[in-house]
């Protein structure tokens, strides 16, 4: 029952998140953040699951076992040695998936300045690229001007040349 309701609940984690991402720009957890992680314990069995929208998957075959026995109590015996071994592996297991998860947290402001710094050279090239389009359109609109004259040259050129033709076949 309780991998079936953690299950469920990395799902509608998952999901929330992925709602509040699109609503959000820039969250602390950045665009990759699509999987989460789920703890499933007895108390005395660990299970650690790695909860994705393509699949589900656990981080060892077998539970991290913590055996909590009243001569786990008695200090100095091998049973606290063990309890106090397997509880830092338990919390070894959980440090790592915080860090995990917040390992482009710290990177963030980097990545936006470097974005903006991106997006400023776009604006500035985009401003380049406009001036020379309005130089191209102006220098085109010179060449079509230019052009119209010279077709009028050439019309009453030919015109001029029929008429003298004309002329001479008459004459």
């Amino acid at each position: 029952m309780g991998f079936a309701q953690n299950l469920v609940q990395c799902e509608s984690a998952l999901q929330v998140n992925k709602k509040n991402r699109k609503r959000k720009s820039g969250d602390a957890f950045g665009e990759d953040f699509d999987y989460i992680y789920g703890i499933v314990t007895t108390a005395s069995d660990w299970y650690f699951i790695l909860f994705a929208s393509d699949g589900i998957s656990s981080t060892s075959k077998d539970p991290i076992n913590i055996r909590f026995t009243e001569s786990a109590l008695k200090e100095g015996s091998e049973e606290e040695k063990d309890l106090r071994k397997n509880v830092k592996q338990v919390m070894e297991v959980i440090v790592g998936l915080l860090k995990d998860r917040l390992e482009g947290v710290d990177e963030e402001p980097d990545r936006k300045r470097d974005m903006q710094s991106e997006i400023d050279l776009l604006k500035q090239r985009i401003t380049e690229l406009r001036k020379k389009l309005a130089e191209v359109e102006a220098r085109n609109v010179e060449i079509e001007a230019r052009n119209a004259e010279l077709m009028k040259q050439m019309i009453e050129e030919n015109n001029r040349r029929d008429a003298r033709i004309e002329k001479l076949e008459r004459g």
